[in-house]
């Protein structure tokens, strides 16, 4: 806006003033303008305050609600502790779980699988390094299949013979304690039998260790021991152990006599159909040749 310097009028355009002609102005700020500058000047400061504020809110609300761990891993991280303390106290002093019985099912239940999978991988590498060994560069000139065993029906078999040669141990032991006493369950059972198997497990992660790194018959050495120890030595050193401990009408010599005849006769039983089954699918490759 133009203001005129002699008469005062005010006019937004021209060189001359339209009242008197003359052509001295004064510039001067439309209200409007300087109310709209305001009103933009005052909404970006509302605009800059209401984002600072925003911020504060937000790092407050964090700062006081931090980001919460994933509830499967702590509870993973957990059993994993509470499993070593086990797995270390346990080593030191198995002799401690006939005081807490069927508390420690689970850990042996762990320890008795984890057992069972490490040796069932470890056959197999013994089985695929000494066909390797036999066959060297002659691989070629014999069946995939016996060169290469299969990983997954190798490890699965023997995985489930443990598991079965485990179980026939709990049974026997189940059988005998309800004859001669003291009466015990199989979760009672099974976390005896897998707290005194913890040094078979290191025996047999031993024995995996050299298998790896080719050295055969040291492996197969300590992975034979291991298989003995959880399948016929520490099962007696228990059956003896209780046994003794409360004696009915019968002697528990013949307790312990008699765990022996009942194992021998069921793990003949189960080795006679997995051998008659074995036969059976060799002769079957047989003929297909």
């Amino acid at each position: 806006m133009k203001k005129c310097l002699s008469c005062n009028n005010v006019q937004e355009t021209g060189n001359f003033c339209g009242k008197c002609g003359g052509n001295q102005f004064e510039l001067i700020q439309n209200d409007d303008n300087t109310s709209n500058v305001s009103t933009n000047s005052e909404l970006y400061k509302a605009n800059k305050e209401s984002a600072v504020t925003s911020v504060n809110n937000e790092q407050n609300y964090h700062s006081k609600n931090p980001s919460q761990p994933n509830i499967q891993v702590e509870k993973v991280k957990e059993k994993s502790r509470a499993y070593f303390s086990h797995f270390v106290s346990y080593l030191k002093k198995p002799s401690l779980i006939f005081s807490n019985g069927q508390q420690e099912f689970v850990n042996s239940m762990i320890t008795i699988v984890t057992f069972s999978l490490i040796l069932s991988l470890s056959i197999y590498l013994l089985i695929n390094n000494i066909t390797k060994s036999i066959f060297g560069d002659y691989r070629s000139m014999f069946d995939t299949s016996i060169v290469s065993p299969p990983f997954f029906s190798i490890f699965f078999s023997a995985f489930i013979f443990c598991l079965i040669s485990i179980a026939i141990v709990i049974l026997s032991l189940f059988i005998i304690l309800k004859i001669f006493g003291p009466e015990k369950s199989v979760k009672e059972i099974v976390s005896y039998l897998g707290v005194h198997s913890i040094p078979a497990a290191i025996l047999v992660i031993i024995g995996l260790l050299l298998v790896l790194i080719k050295s055969l018959v040291a492996g197969y050495i300590f992975l034979a021991l291991s298989f003995t120890l959880i399948i016929l030595i520490i099962p007696l050193y228990i059956i003896s152990r209780l046994i003794v401990s409360k004696v009915k009408s019968i002697d528990s010599y013949y307790g312990y006599l008699l765990y022996i005849i009942l194992f021998s006769i069921l793990y003949a039983i189960v080795i006679a159909i997995i051998g008659d089954a074995t036969i059976g699918q060799f002769i079957d490759q047989l003929d297909m040749y």
